[in-house]
């Protein structure tokens, strides 16, 4: 696991959560000894075993040695990499004005001081981690600065619930914006209108969705209006497949491959039958789940989401609108493309999935209006 800069190095410290509510205050945010200790041991291992592989090469031909060789520096490249996170540490202290990081690295110690308004904001992101079974969402709340090897973190908790109140604390304690990671870039709110909904700041006319009603809807998306008991309702349905051309290639064309190989094979015929049986399995599942209703109604009081597939239950989470805190495309935390993020303080809904970036933010706009002029 390598690291460029500090705020790279967040997820390796682990969980985190800076207390400001005092000041001064020093926090240790080196990394995990632990961590690094299991890696030196898991490197060293591989190094030693790499090494005796590859002695046994010594007498190969030159192309084979250079093969062999590349594990044990694979080994050397992991050892010292540990060596290098064991050893260092950063020792922050808050102050009432700004922080003095103490830094030791592998042959050098460093200090430095900022004053509060040097940074950017305070950063709330985003990260998945995926491996072979499963996968961990990480929240970071970062104090970032323009330089990214002087981004502090301030909070690294796991969990698909974002922090916002330690979020906004820690902006209303330094007097910075809280700035949020989106699909589009960083997106920042000022420090005076923390916790303040969409709906509020419209009525203060300090947004402005960028919405144009002339605007042609985007492929994939429908609008219509329609009469609901508590009066007006928009209606948003969602026509695109929420399984991205890449997924759906894949499915039908590793399949394909098997069919292929029976066909120019006749004696491995079962290859052939497998492939076709997995190739019509995967259209009935993608043509019935495309075809599944997807929408997002808007009454002048609230917003709900309705999902249903053919292999999920009807789902419908309803947001009031004057609770709704942002709206932002974000990546899917599937990993399968992007998806719009629809947020409070009690907390998220997602929707969109299988919409393209332009059509996601045409529906942030068109949604941000809605709620802003309810």
């Amino acid at each position: 696991m390598a690291f460029s800069t500090l705020a790279d190095e967040t997820l390796w410290l682990g969980r985190v959560n800076v207390d400001l509510k005092t000041l001064p205050q020093t926090v240790d945010l080196s990394g995990s000894r632990l961590a690094a200790t299991v890696m030196l041991v898991f490197a060293g291992g591989w190094t030693i075993f790499a090494l005796s592989i590859f002695a046994s090469f010594m007498k190969a031909p030159a192309y084979m040695g250079v093969f062999a060789a590349i594990f044990p520096i694979i080994g050397l490249a992991l050892l010292a990499n540990s060596i290098r996170m064991l050893l260092r540490r950063r020792i922050v202290k808050f102050e009432p004005a700004g922080v003095t990081v103490h830094e030791r690295k592998l042959l050098s110690e460093t200090e430095w001081y900022a004053r509060y308004s040097e940074f950017e904001g305070v950063l709330l992101r985003e990260h998945t981690r995926r491996n072979k079974n499963s996968s961990t969402t990480y929240q970071i709340i970062e104090l970032k600065h323009p330089d990214p090897s002087k981004t502090l973190p301030l909070h690294v908790s796991t969990g698909t619930r974002p922090p916002r109140s330690a979020w906004e604390s820690y902006g209303q304690k330094l007097a910075l914006p809280a700035l949020r990671q989106t699909a589009d870039g960083i997106m920042g709110r000022d420090v005076s209108d923390f916790d303040q909904t969409l709906k509020m700041l419209g009525d203060a006319g300090k947004i402005d969705a960028g919405y144009d009603p002339s605007e042609s809807i985007p492929d994939g998306l429908s609008v219509e209006t329609t009469d609901a008991p508590h009066g007006e309702e928009l209606k948003v349905t969602i026509l695109a497949n929420r399984f991205p051309l890449w997924l759906r290639a894949l499915f039908f064309g590793f399949p394909a491959i098997f069919v292929a190989v029976g066909v120019l094979q006749p004696e491995v015929w079962p290859m052939s039958l497998f492939g076709g049986i997995f190739i019509c399995a995967a259209y009935l599942v993608f043509r019935q789940t495309g075809k599944s209703p997807r929408t997002i109604r808007l009454t002048r009081d609230a917003l709900t989401v309705s999902d249903s597939s053919f292999l999920l239950q009807e789902h419908e989470t309803t947001f009031k609108l004057d609770e709704i805190e942002d709206l932002s495309v974000q990546a899917s935390r599937s990993g399968m493309g992007l998806e719009l993020r629809i947020s409070s303080d009690r907390r998220e809904g997602a929707a969109g999935h299988g919409l393209d970036r332009d059509a996601l933010d045409w529906l942030r706009r068109y949604i941000t209006a809605a709620i802003v002029n309810a």
